[in-house]
């Protein structure tokens, strides 16, 4: 797998007092395949798949409570939507 453009973004890895919807990013797609971008102002949303490259190691466990909040029913990590995972793939919806 290569990468194929970077994220560039104010969210920081713990993202205290960020809601995700205030986010603003800016994708910077390599130079030799920006030509690969042709039509996509076409489009209202895109789909971002990409690598949590600054997360380190396992999860200690498997099941959390979303947003730490022992007041919601514990539930698997993948629901969650944190950065706490098995791997360090991400999925964002994004309005362009």
């Amino acid at each position: 797998m290569q990468s194929i453009a970077t994220v560039r973004s104010p969210f920081t890895k713990s993202g205290a007092g960020m809601s995700r919807r205030d986010i603003v990013a800016e994708i910077v797609v390599r130079e030799d395949l920006a030509v690969a971008l042709t039509g996509i102002e076409e489009w209202s949303h895109l789909i971002i798949l990409f690598w949590m490259d600054q997360l380190a190691g396992k999860p200690d466990r498997l099941t959390t409570h979303p947003r730490h909040r022992a007041d919601l029913p514990e539930v698997g990590v993948f629901w969650a939507r944190g950065a706490e995972r098995p791997n360090p793939i991400g999925l964002a919806v994004v309005e362009c």
